[in-house]
């Protein structure tokens, strides 16, 4: 333990802060990720907290054991570096890899104010790609049965994680994750340069399209859905002046199937749309905005957009106090 103290320390503070969770009432409510208690009442402090919470025993188990095994390697291979500092760099992967996954969470639920998350999994995926980057070829057993190089658990991961990401597979923070990820590749890249030069193949193959996909996933919201719209609306070059929308309706911000192109049609949509709308809020009369689902809740907001309502319905943005 002599040789991987901040390691230990860091298990320490996770059972220990997990244990309040369990144990004390409105600990876990206080100090968890939530979106809307970040964003609209700046309580900057969950971005941290949550990272030491987790939900049950199995899931502070799971995060610990894989601190404990690949924590305490990438540790030592940092002393062995740079000295005494290196212990403060393998806190600055574990810290900055926290915050990098709940910044791109919050990034890609900014609209979903109700969101909440807790657990490790952001630092320590930080911890996970700092060896990937430093020992490709050595062998991680995933699940602790199937043994996989370290080079093809990166990009496995980060292919799960954005469609982790699109789909919402699984009760799993994807974005917290990826986000994690990257900055401790990143910042393993910053003080191993070297060594990011020698495998710049497997750096960059991980790095940049992730970011392109983070990027348009954060602007086009049709990405993962049908990706050839994407592909459809991107202006190549090739045509200098660009083509005249086919309806008189904007197709960018209508929320339907299939774009209409005769009046009657569109008409009657929107007063199908119209209806809907209807409903969703009478839900909201009754049973407040809670009430909702989140993807009724989404789906108020863009049926709220297409008719030409100029307020948030869903409370997306909550006002400030």
């Amino acid at each position: 333990m002599r040789e991987y103290p901040i390691t230990v320390i860091l298990m320490v503070a996770n059972v220990i802060f997990s244990y309040f969770g369990f144990q004390r009432a409105g600990w876990m409510e206080k100090y968890m990720f939530w979106v809307e208690k970040i964003l609209i009442r700046k309580e900057y402090y969950r971005v941290i907290s949550s990272g030491f919470l987790h939900v049950s025993l199995t899931h502070i188990v799971m995060n610990l054991l894989t601190l404990y095994y690949l924590g305490s390697v990438l540790e030592q291979i940092f002393a062995h570096k740079y000295g005494p500092i290196g212990s403060l760099i393998y806190v600055l992967i574990y810290f900055g890899s926290m915050l990098g996954g709940d910044i791109l969470s919050l990034m890609m639920h900014r609209n979903h104010p109700d969101y909440t998350a807790v657990g490790a999994s952001g630092a320590i995926s930080g911890v996970v790609f700092a060896l990937v980057l430093l020992m490709p070829y050595q062998y991680i057993l995933l699940f602790l049965i199937i043994p996989m190089p370290f080079w093809l658990y990166g990009v496995l991961f980060v292919l799960f994680s954005l469609f982790g990401i699109r789909t919402g597979i699984g009760n799993i923070g994807h974005d917290a994750h990826l986000g994690g990820a990257l900055v401790g590749l990143l910042i393993c890249g910053i003080f191993f340069p070297s060594i990011a030069i020698e495998h710049w193949l497997l750096f960059t193959s991980l790095v940049l399209p992730t970011l392109l996909l983070i990027y348009l996933f954060y602007h086009n919201p049709s990405l993962g859905v049908n990706p050839m719209a994407v592909l459809k609306n991107i202006n190549w070059g090739f045509s200098k002046k660009r083509k005249k929308p086919t309806t008189r309706v904007d197709s960018r911000n209508q929320p339907t199937e299939k774009r209409v192109k005769q009046d009657g049609l569109e008409i009657n949509m929107k007063a199908k749309l119209q209806a809907e709308m209807d409903a969703l809020l009478d839900k909201v009369a009754k049973k407040g905005i809670h009430g909702l689902t989140m993807t009724e809740r989404a789906r108020l907001d863009e049926l709220a957009a297409y008719l030409g309502k100029s307020d948030n319905l869903s409370g997306g943005r909550a006002p400030r106090d």
